[in-house]
């Protein structure tokens, strides 16, 4: 792993990806792209802009936007050199956005695109606090529009959904012992499996890594820690079957919202191409 940061943009290099990352079809597992972009927004809060800050205030992530594209399925393996770069594109009073691209490192073709907001917090009192102003010269305008970009107008939960609940183990938390970023994703992706299976989805039939995730929205509410059960609520879009909403509830609190839209053409030859198991 290399990190570096040049003209307000912080580069982060990945010579192989985590053999653990991929899934049974082949791909790196959306929820594990997370995870990935993680790592380079770790390096990016200890050596990047904002390090300067980091030992005064504390990072909510509010929510992230990503679009994935074609290239990401057909492209990345485990030994395939991969770069992201990341840069600042709003500054508000007490919150701010950062964008990412992630480049296949041997074509330079763009993979992957997101963007996060994230709420500066007091470490005593977990309240907003105001962003240093001299961190708003190192804003670089996005070329396609204004961030932060606007969430999706969540619907109401309709009557017919998928409900699954799961526990949240040690495994699914991150430093600061909460629910990790990446497991309400994780958690989201296994609820429209089960209701896939279940035959609840009208445009999937089976696991939900067999089709290719075209654009991802987390929303970030509330936290959960080890041992809290977490009821994960799933149903598809009432225009678009390819998209699908996922609410994540502790108790009668929602703490998180998604939204995953497929795209259309997705991997259905290689679901007709498994063999099928034989004792």
């Amino acid at each position: 792993m290399k990190f570096a940061c040049q003209d307000d943009r912080c580069y982060y290099t990945s010579d192989e990806l985590p053999f653990d990352g991929f899934v049974k079809t082949g791909k790196l597992a959306v929820w594990q792209l997370l995870k990935l972009l993680e790592g380079s927004r770790h390096q990016r809060g200890k050596h990047g802009p904002e390090a300067k800050y980091n030992e005064q205030y504390l990072l909510f992530v509010r929510s992230q936007t990503i679009e994935i594209f074609p290239a990401f399925y057909s492209k990345l393996s485990a030994n395939r050199p991969v770069r992201i770069v990341s840069s600042c594109s709003y500054i508000g009073k007490t919150s701010y956005c950062i964008d990412e691209e992630l480049f296949d490192l041997l074509t330079n073709e763009l993979l992957e695109r997101s963007s996060y907001h994230a709420v500066v917090v007091s470490k005593e009192t977990r309240r907003p606090i105001a962003i240093p102003r001299e961190t708003s010269q190192a804003v670089i305008q996005p070329r396609d529009g204004k961030r932060p970009l606007p969430d999706p107008t969540f619907p109401r939960r309709p009557s017919q959904h998928f409900t699954h609940r799961r526990a949240v183990m040690a495994s699914d938390t991150d430093a600061n012992k909460h629910f990790n970023q990446a497991g309400y994703l994780l958690f989201s992706l296994d609820c429209i499996s089960l209701a896939a299976i279940a035959g609840s989805l009208s445009a999937f039939k089976t696991d939900i890594s067999f089709y290719n995730a075209k654009k991802v929205w987390v929303r970030y509410l509330n936290e959960a820690i080890v041992g809290e059960e977490v009821t994960i609520s799933c149903w598809e879009d009432e225009e678009c079957r390819h998209t699908i909403w996922v609410e994540l509830t502790k108790g009668s609190k929602v703490i998180g919202q998604c939204q995953l839209q497929f795209y259309e053409d997705s991997t259905n030859k290689d679901i007709e191409s498994l063999p099928q198991a034989k004792l």
